[in-house]
């Protein structure tokens, strides 16, 4: 891999709920056992992260919330219009244009997304990384939410890969447009 992947979210959340996801304590890599599964299914340079490492990927303690702000801030984008979020009374959506290509930045920031799971609504709630700008053919990982968990798939459902590729499609014409 070379190039970033882009990312597309979406929550079925209300706003109280979505502040107190935001005041929790960030989630980590630690905290979701399935990454050394999934890691070791995919090309990386170097060893994948075994159970004890990925037992030291621990939070900061800091509130998740303040990790999103840093992330996604705009002094952390390659271009403007990279971070796209909506939010409403029923749903928050996210996505990344330009995310990453990096699987530990993955696996850490869709740790951080993971926390989000007990404030979810009977929507629930998805996260793709997807290859769309670099050939849209490729999923690299995705995450289903569910009765107050979430579980790592390698096959995406049709309809939510249509929805990202929809969402993804739109923010990218809008940041070749100079918004």
């Amino acid at each position: 891999m070379s190039e970033p992947s882009s990312l597309y979210a979406r929550f079925a959340i209300r706003p109280a709920a979505y502040q107190a996801f935001r005041a929790s304590p960030v989630s980590a890599p630690a905290d979701f056992p399935d990454w050394v599964e999934w890691a070791a299914t995919r090309p990386m340079h170097g060893e994948p992260p075994s159970a004890a490492a990925l037992a030291e990927m621990r939070g900061s303690g800091e509130p998740t919330g303040a990790v999103l702000d840093q992330w996604l801030g705009e002094d952390e984008q390659p271009v403007e219009g990279n971070v796209r979020q909506e939010r409403d009374d029923e749903t928050w959506t996210l996505s990344v244009a330009l995310f990453s290509e990096n699987y530990f930045e993955w696996m850490v920031f869709l740790s951080v997304l993971r926390g989000i799971a007990p404030y979810l609504e009977d929507g629930g709630g998805a996260v793709v990384i997807h290859d769309y700008l670099w050939g849209d053919t490729d999923t690299d990982v995705a995450v289903l939410f569910s009765e107050g968990g979430s579980t790592l798939v390698d096959t995406i459902p049709a309809l939510l890969l249509a929805e990202a590729r929809r969402h993804l499609g739109a923010q990218v014409a809008e940041i070749e447009g100079g918004g």
